[in-house]
């Protein structure tokens, strides 16, 4: 069993203080990205990890949580982003420098309202090295979310890679 141990640090929050969510749909002040229509999920989609940040342990797995129950994609990227939108939510990752921003492993359909992947992050990120620092986010389908575009994204999380 992993530990629940949080090996790098969450940022980009869709709580409307750096940046407003698209159609005012900030969530209720949590960390998580912006609401995404649920009353039963007003703080919208949270993703975090479990594991550790040392490449050679491939223990860590993201997890992301009050996402609605529809189709996803994780992404893993070089650049943080703080004030672009996308569908319903923020975009917080980004390419850049000659590094693309990468989708990780074939898209999932959450169990209940969390997502995560079945193989270790240090695996499935080809950017994953000793000494580089990643930066990973949610993307999911709302249909009948505030914004009408069918999508959002959780907040982003960062890990520096030992």
């Amino acid at each position: 069993a992993l530990a629940a141990v949080d090996p790098g640090v969450a940022f980009c929050p869709g709580d409307g203080i750096y940046t407003p969510c698209p159609c005012v749909n900030d969530n209720d002040g949590s960390m998580s990205g912006c609401d995404w229509g649920s009353p039963a999920a007003p703080a919208g989609g949270a993703l975090a990890a479990i594991g550790s940040n040392v490449i050679g342990n491939n223990d860590t797995f993201l997890v992301a949580t009050n996402i609605n129950v529809n189709f996803g994609i994780f992404f893993a990227a070089p650049l943080a982003l703080q004030n672009l939108t996308l569908g319903d939510g923020l975009r917080c990752v980004g390419g850049g420098g000659g590094t693309p921003l990468v989708r990780l492993i074939p898209p999932t359909n959450p169990g209940g309202s969390t997502a995560t992947h079945n193989v270790p992050l240090q695996l499935l990120d080809p950017g994953a090295a000793a000494s580089m620092t990643r930066h990973y986010q949610y993307w999911f389908r709302t249909p009948m979310g505030p914004c009408v575009s069918g999508s959002n994204t959780t907040n982003g999380y960062t890990i520096m890679w030992m």
